[in-house]
């Protein structure tokens, strides 16, 4: 199942998050490439509750990291 171009709601939100600000999206584009790890490290660090959105940080663990790496290397 998908989710607006994304394998899953928790994946499409966090890119929604970090791609939906200017400011944001400087600011992570200055670390960029990203892996996998390296992304969800980076995102956890700067919302360690989770989006807004989340009911919790456990949501995070039904993120595809790899697709949230590729949105961020864009």
């Amino acid at each position: 199942m998908s989710y607006n171009g994304y394998e899953n709601y928790e994946t499409w939100n966090v890119c929604l998050w970090w791609n939906n600000d200017e400011n944001s999206y400087h600011f992570y584009r200055h670390y960029a490439p990203f892996t996998a790890r390296s992304v969800e490290e980076f995102v956890r660090e700067n919302m360690p509750e989770g989006t807004p959105d989340f009911d919790s940080p456990a949501d995070y663990d039904n993120v595809n990291w790899h697709e949230v790496a590729e949105n961020f290397n864009e």
